[in-house]
């Protein structure tokens, strides 16, 4: 995958993945890989080769392993919030673009005479925004 001026591409270029960026946030979460691997869908020797594969792209320890399971070296816990935050932003621009494939996301403008027509239009835009939230209303009023 080639990317434009560097925007993720060194480490898109390297081969990180969402894929084990969700398995640090597993790992987080659960304390123990084989909790994190069962959280993926996948065994738990696939989940270590995973994040040995993603200690090895950063070239530093994410976790530490204990007796009562795994935790997140500095370097992890920094990389697990980056990822945190990719991922939910991933998921709203997935929910935004389904939103707008189904008509529910657009933009309304509506003009209106100042004074007594807008206290018929607000009370009405506010319901429609409260029932439609990704919907974006502009009211532009003036004079007659």
């Amino acid at each position: 995958m080639t990317v434009q001026n560097g925007v993720g591409g060194d480490l898109l270029a390297r081969g990180v993945k969402l894929r084990q960026l969700a398995l640090l946030v597993a790992i987080e979460r659960s304390g123990q890989l084989s909790r994190a691997a069962g959280i993926m869908h996948m065994t738990q020797p696939a989940a270590s080769r995973m994040l040995a594969d993603l200690e090895r792209l950063f070239g530093t320890a994410l976790t530490q392993r204990h007796s009562r399971g795994v935790s997140l070296t500095p370097a992890g816990e920094r990389l697990a919030e980056r990822a945190r935050s990719i991922l939910r932003d991933l998921d709203l621009a997935g929910r935004e673009v389904q939103a707008l494939g189904r008509g529910l996301v657009g933009q309304v403008r509506l003009g209106s005479v100042s004074g007594p027509s807008l206290d018929l239009v607000l009370p009405v835009v506010r319901g429609l925004e409260r029932a439609e939230p990704m919907l974006r209303v502009t009211i532009e009023g003036d004079s007659s």
